[in-house]
């Protein structure tokens, strides 16, 4: 039975920590999910690239959107959605009117579910539609399948502590390579999320990093990897057997694995680790295509925010 429509006034405004939950809980009414910690580490990034709909009557967060500078050259929309009670009212439109007004004329991307990529191609300018294509699966366990390969052995996992910078700080280098620019603030920030458990895989001969992963939780209730970055498809399974390891939150709940298509390795271990696929998302753009090095990102930071 459809849900009574609710008339309440609304107001819009910029977001603060305070409405952290209630936004989680209006995106995750639409199936859709974010780590619970990651919101806020965003919104400080660019605290007024986040909107929120309020109920005038009691105070609810009624719909989100967000679209935040993660990086110099561009803003990444995310995180919208409406109670479906006060649909029809026209406030996504406006929650998604003032994100875009704080974007201004600057590049901008997306991922979009199929039925929306007209909307967003067609209606509101995203008209670059890239090949990649976001899959996302879930795991409740990683099998025990045998790691052969010479070069297993020369690979350690050691955790990434809140206070040991210089070993953020290489792990902030070995992302610049994937991403193409320095993203020293952001991940300052994300390695130091409460519940967030971290792992960089180092190469013993040459002591370099070809890895780097996080556990967090979820606002599904479970954890998602996020994310996964590795200089081939083993180094990432032992990073996912790592971070699965060192959770209990992981183990009993399950994990999100956000990986992109282009990575064809990536999705290769996703079938190997007997993943469940769920939903696939194009990654659309306004003005110009943003390339980085998918081959080495196996599951993304931010399935509405980040690659």
């Amino acid at each position: 039975m459809e849900s009574e429509k609710c008339k309440h006034d609304y107001t819009i405004r910029v977001m603060t920590s305070a409405d952290t939950p209630g936004a989680l809980r209006v995106f995750a009414s639409h199936g859709l999910f974010e780590a619970n910690h990651s919101l806020d580490t965003y919104r400080l990034m660019d605290c007024n690239a986040f909107y929120v709909a309020i109920d005038d009557t009691n105070g609810a967060v009624i719909g989100v959107c967000g679209g935040p500078f993660l990086r110099p050259d561009m803003a990444f929309i995310g995180l919208y959605g409406v109670d479906e009670r006060y649909a029809g009212r026209g406030i996504g439109q406006k929650l998604f009117a003032e994100v875009m007004t704080h974007i201004g004329d600057r590049n901008v991307c997306l991922w979009s579910v199929a039925d929306k990529l007209p909307l967003y191609r067609d209606r509101l300018g995203f008209g670059l539609v890239s090949e990649h294509r976001m899959v996302i699966y879930f795991g409740k366990d990683i099998k025990s399948l045998p790691l052969n390969t010479d070069n297993n052995n020369n690979i350690k996992l050691l955790p990434i502590g809140v206070g040991d910078q210089e070993l953020i700080d290489r792990v902030i280098d070995y992302d610049q390579q994937i991403q193409g620019y320095r993203r020293q603030e952001l991940l300052g920030l994300s390695l130091r999320e409460p519940g967030c458990v971290a792992l960089v895989a180092i190469h013993t001969v040459t002591d370099q990093v070809v890895g780097y992963g996080c556990v967090r939780e979820h606002s599904s209730g479970a954890t998602t990897l996020s994310p996964v970055y590795g200089n081939g498809m083993l180094i990432a399974r032992q990073l996912m057997e790592g971070l699965v390891r060192d959770s209990e939150w992981c183990q009993r709940n399950g994990f999100y694995y956000y990986t992109v298509d282009t990575n064809r390795s990536a999705i290769e271990l996703a079938g190997l680790l007997a993943l469940e696929r769920h939903e696939d998302c194009r990654l659309l753009f306004r003005k110009a295509v943003v390339g980085v090095d998918y081959h080495r990102i196996y599951s993304i930071l931010s399935p509405n925010f980040s690659l």
